[in-house]
């Protein structure tokens, strides 16, 4: 394809990239002259994005250049014939991260696989255009993680079960709509932070706090946190009681003349990963404060007609009555949230505390009791 512009003119090809490397090694970073940033590098994680195009090259290359967004590549002049394209010079504008994922593998790619390209030529004097182009091929919103499971079967069957619940909103990993206006949403259950409580509700509290990306990357953690077990009425549990705690810390970091106790509660729910413990440390309660067996977590919930709102109110007496134990899930957190073990631990005495006050504390208990729908 040729398209024709008022100060420079483009045409649009796919090549094969078994060519690509030999020459991106004897070129080097001339490549990027005029690109925002070099070659980034890669490393074998599922986070990072130069990995997987390296895979993406080696398992599905007949594919790659379907996957893959291509190159943008500015040029002083250029002739195409049948087979080939003459050039005089050349910087990669858009496609470094590509570039240098192709030219670092170990082998050749196979033959079949190609790229994108679309090459601008544009007159040197052009100093305004070729400012634009290389600045608006580079000024994208950001994709976040969990924008790539937006499609996702659970995410839209969620996102069908929150209309059915007030005063909620869930993107379910898709952001934006229709609209030109940035509005505020103040019902929205953000993606992100449906994944932390989810996690920390679930006994991973250092996920939720250290990884919130990668719950939405990473398909193992994902799986454990949405599937077909996961209904909207139990986001909105799990999310509540996050906010409950993170409500009971302004709490207690507004109020004037704090008692000894209070200091060292808000000491403790100031510290990383604090809030995220202490909602695992609260889930691990359950069968404590509903005195009955939870053979399934996923089944708790207020209903499908409780608001998040709501579901943050009927947390609100339970933390009270719990909170004075928090300062023994201390030495979880002393040195970082990183020990599953202590974790395991810390919120274990923490439970054992919560049975000795059962009976002290039966009326709350109770009152919660029966707010919860799971049979």
């Amino acid at each position: 394809m040729k398209f024709l512009g008022r100060d420079g003119h483009l045409t649009q090809q796919l090549y094969r990239l078994e060519i690509w490397p030999n020459y991106i090694k004897n070129i080097k970073l001339k490549f990027f002259s005029a690109n925002i940033r070099d070659y980034l590098g890669s490393r074998k994680s599922d986070s990072n994005i130069n990995h997987g195009i390296k895979q993406t090259v080696e398992n599905d290359a007949p594919d790659f250049w379907a996957f893959n967004n291509g190159l943008t590549v500015l040029t002083h002049s250029y002739s195409v014939g049948d087979k080939t394209i003459v050039i005089q010079g050349l910087s990669i504008v858009n496609g470094a991260q590509t570039t240098g994922a192709i030219g670092t593998l170990k082998k050749l790619p196979d033959e079949k696989a190609m790229v994108q390209a679309r090459f601008i030529a544009v007159d040197s004097s052009s100093e305004y255009l070729i400012e634009n182009i290389i600045r608006y091929n580079n000024s994208q919103n950001k994709v976040e993680a969990a924008d790539f499971r937006s499609t996702d079967k659970i995410q839209k069957r969620l996102k069908d079960e929150f209309n059915s619940i007030p005063e909620a909103e869930y993107e379910g990993g898709r952001r934006g709509s229709t609209s030109d206006v940035i509005r505020r949403r103040p019902n929205l259950l953000g993606s992100y932070t449906v994944g932390q409580a989810l996690a920390a509700f679930h006994g991973d509290p250092i996920t939720a706090y250290n990884k919130k990306a990668g719950i939405w990357i990473n398909n193992k953690i994902y799986d454990k946190l949405f599937n077909d077990n996961t209904k909207a009425a139990h986001i909105v549990c799990c999310y509540g009681l996050v906010r409950a705690i993170e409500a009971k810390k302004k709490q207690l970091q507004l109020k004037a003349n704090l008692t000894r106790d209070e200091e060292k509660n808000l000491f403790f729910l100031r510290q990383r990963g604090a809030i995220f413990l202490t909602t695992y440390a609260l889930s691990y309660c359950l069968e404590t404060i509903l005195d009955r067996s939870v053979p399934n977590l996923f089944r708790i919930s207020f209903g499908v007609k409780c608001t998040p709102t709501k579901a943050i109110e009927n947390w609100k007496p339970v933390i009270d009555a719990l909170i004075p134990f928090v300062e023994h899930l201390n030495p979880a957190i002393n040195n970082g949230l990183k020990n599953q073990s202590d974790i395991e631990q810390a919120v274990s005495t923490f439970n054992s505390l919560a049975k000795s006050t059962r009976t002290f504390n039966s009326a709350v208990f109770d009152i919660f009791k029966n707010k919860i729908v799971a049979p």
